[in-house]
């Protein structure tokens, strides 16, 4: 069995001996290693000899990937290949058989080759299904292959894989045609890359914006981010929580400006009847762009579409009480939409004026992925962008979900939109495409309203799983009537892993107290340390701060390459193989806060090990003197997954705070006799604090907080975190 690869080395996707530690963890068995191997070499060049441009292959710690166009054709897993097949192919001898030894999943999720169907099989099944599946199979490749001239992923693609599969085959396979232009790029003046300090490109990057954060902060910030996708930023008001979480999004690299925001195209997101009958409504906004029709009349414009243009109808017209501006598209327009686009997408509509602002014609495209797609206009040096965040002012009345994903308005027959369901529908849109960018909604003073209320949707759906694609099992239901008409929503949007929310929190008597099912789901960060020893600090150099290169390194280093904010159950008993002290101290940790109703599930311990793999792998969590890396981290989960559900009286409380600080004393075999001695002496004096602050605690950052929770509970009788 081949060495395993570290989690915190670089992979680096152009070695061969990189792609060998991998693939070889990955198919220990040297003939089920040949025969997955010689399946990936057929598909390769079978892509190859449709488009040499149109496919490439991923090299990731866990995983091999063979994308084809904008579709992941075959996937080499631990234990387990994933094969996408165009389901039109198979036989259904062959799809009850299959079926027996593998699982299918969902049929479209792949936007531009409406048939692929993906089937996990145990590797040790493969040889057996290869004459089964074969043929969809390579219709699949064909069909994928042809529909983009050049892979989503091509930035990402790893010639160490083929030069290993040329060593360990003796075959001649070829790399894309794009990788000299991608090499090119990449060793412009001459210059290796320097390896990317993340710790201090964090420090000076927020140092540079005024904020005042520990690298302890910062850290588990970035980390617990990074793992779960969803932190609560909790503490006294002014300490920058909101300031954080925007000033990290503009680390991350932007969008691309969309025409949609400087140039005033309607967006318009396609629905059923709309590629049924060729008929696009224009949302009312549009009137301000140009001058419409008289009521009743109609207006021949030019449309203009993928180099090609034809006469279309403008109408406006009258139905129900209402005006509607509809578009009739003819001929080859209504042809390229419907071979184009499906329901669900998004279509840009830019009209095109004179000098005098009258409607000269309308072009149509979309930045959908599809066969023949036409290029967006050259965008105006506005100096605009798109950004990756939204900000949401949490208000009181907000009372259930339509404050964020809107509602169906009766009287107006039409849908009302939120900026956070198109920023939602934005996202994964990019994911769709494959851009790699990071997309985060930052929610203010959260609970101004009841989390619970107005968030249960998206938590919902969050938690429910995500499938083999990233996206989530379950999808947002948005509910409007069938004879709804103008711009509408998705019925379902299933939330790609691309989406990371931040929450700022300030605790008093004005807002809302957390329920441990809204706790149960996020990281909640404290911020309630104050320093004024050096502050206000000068601001750092800014002439120092990172380049679009070094934000493009740090979204790879947060998204883990492009996986996003994913746990893998794979990976979770992977590590807990490799420590397996982790289990053991978390269970008897489980074992002294269940009998007072205070332990956790199977989620929170996925979370916390995930949490611990990947601040090995970005180092951010420095040991000190008396800590080493791997208490640190640990000390920093327990703080933020745990702790933050201790709220209540000093009769519920002080017996599972005691028992918490011996777990941090000694966490392998915790003892309460000393903790209780020293807590004896509290009842008559504050020397019981004192001397517990003393005692050589393996995870000193949780017992202090449990310390100031035990005071406050002698003083005032009642405690919470982040009280």
């Amino acid at each position: 069995m081949a060495a395993k690869t570290s989690n915190n080395a670089k992979l680096d996707r152009a070695s061969a001996d990189a792609a060998r530690l991998v693939i070889e963890q990955l198919l220990p068995q040297t003939e089920t290693r040949r025969i997955a191997l010689s399946f990936l070499t057929s598909s390769i060049n079978q892509a190859n000899n449709i488009s040499a441009d149109a496919w490439g292959i991923t090299l990731f710690k866990d995983l091999v990937r063979l994308n084809i166009g904008n579709t992941e054709a075959f996937v080499i897993e631990s234990g387990a290949v994933y094969v996408v097949l165009d389901d039109t192919s198979l036989s259904d001898q062959a799809r009850r058989q299959l079926k027996k030894w593998g699982e299918f999943g969902k049929k479209g999720h792949y936007r531009t080759v409406p048939n692929a169907i993906g089937l996990r099989l145990p590797t040790a099944k493969l040889s057996q299904a290869i004459p089964l599946l074969q043929d969809a199979h390579t219709r699949l490749i064909e069909e994928a292959a042809s529909r983009r001239k050049r892979t989503t992923w091509y930035e990402a693609h790893s010639p160490g894989v083929i030069s290993y599969l040329q060593s360990t085959l003796s075959v001649e396979i070829p790399n894309p045609s794009y990788v000299g232009e991608i090499q090119s790029l990449s060793q412009q003046d001459g210059a290796e890359t320097p390896e990317l300090n993340l710790p201090s490109l964090l420090d000076h990057w927020f140092s540079s914006r005024g904020l005042h954060f520990t690298s302890w902060q910062i850290a588990s910030f970035y980390t617990a981010l990074q793992v779960k996708g969803f932190v609560i930023l909790s503490g006294i008001s002014g300490t920058g929580k909101t300031r954080l979480a925007q000033s990290f999004a503009e680390l991350l690299p932007q969008p691309t400006a969309e025409v949609t925001a400087t140039d005033g195209a309607i967006t318009i997101t396609l629905q059923p009847y709309m590629l049924k009958y060729g008929r696009l409504l224009l949302p009312r906004q549009a009137t301000r762009l140009f001058d419409l029709p008289q009521m009743g009349q109609t207006k021949e414009v030019l449309v203009t579409f993928d180099g090609h243009s034809q006469s279309c109808r403008l109408a406006h017209a009258a139905y129900a009480d209402t005006d509607t501006i509809q578009l009739h598209l003819r001929g080859a327009a209504r042809q390229w939409l419907n071979k184009n686009l499906t329901s669900g997408d998004t279509l840009l509509l830019e009209p095109e004026l004179d000098a005098d602002q009258d409607l000269i014609n309308f072009r149509l495209y979309t930045d959908s992925p599809s066969k023949a797609q036409p290029k967006a206009p050259p965008k105006k040096p506005s100096g605009q962008h798109e950004k990756n965040s939204l900000f949401l002012s949490v208000r009181p009345d907000w009372r259930d979900s339509k404050s964020l994903l809107g509602y169906y308005n009766p009287l107006t027959c039409c849908y009302e939109w939120t900026p956070l369901l198109r920023f939602l529908l934005r996202a994964a849109q990019s994911y769709r495409a494959g851009d790699g960018l990071a997309w985060l909604v930052i929610l203010d003073e959260m609970n101004l309203a009841r989390v619970e209320f107005y968030l249960s949707d998206l938590l919902s759906v969050l938690e429910a799983g995500r499938d083999e694609h990233g996206l989530t099992r379950e999808p947002l239901r948005l509910h409007y009537p069938t004879e709804a008409e103008g711009d509408l929503p998705p019925h379902e949007l299933f939330l790609p892993p691309n989406i990371y929310f931040i929450g700022t929190v300030n605790i008093d008597e004005t807002t809302h107290a957390f329920s441990p099912r809204v706790l149960d789901r996020a990281f909640t960060l404290e911020l309630r340390d104050v320093d004024f020893h050096n502050y206000p600090s000068q601001l750092a150099d800014t002439s120092a701060l990172p380049n679009e290169g070094e934000k493009q390194r740090v979204l790879q280093a947060f998204t883990s390459g492009g996986t996003f904010a994913q746990i893998r159950k794979t990976a979770v008993a992977e590590y807990v193989a490799t420590h397996p002290i982790l289990r053991t101290r978390l269970q008897n940790l489980n074992d002294l806060l269940q009998p007072y109703n205070l332990h956790f599930g199977y989620r929170v311990f996925d979370e916390i090990i995930a949490f611990l793999a990947a601040a090995e792998a970005n180092a951010l969590l420095a040991p000190t003197d008396t800590v080493q890396p791997l208490d640190a981290a640990f000390d920093a989960a327990i703080l933020m997954k745990v702790l933050p559900k201790f709220h209540g009286s000093r009769s519920k409380l002080e017996a599972p705070l005691h028992d918490l600080l011996a777990w941090c004393l000694d966490a392998d075999a915790p003892d309460q006799t000393a903790i209780n001695q020293i807590s004896n002496k509290m009842e008559s004096s504050n020397s019981g604090i004192t001397q517990l602050r003393q005692l050589p605690y393996r995870y000193p950052r949780t017992a202090e907080r449990v310390l100031i929770m035990l005071q406050a509970l002698h003083t005032d009788g009642f405690a919470a975190f982040g009280g």
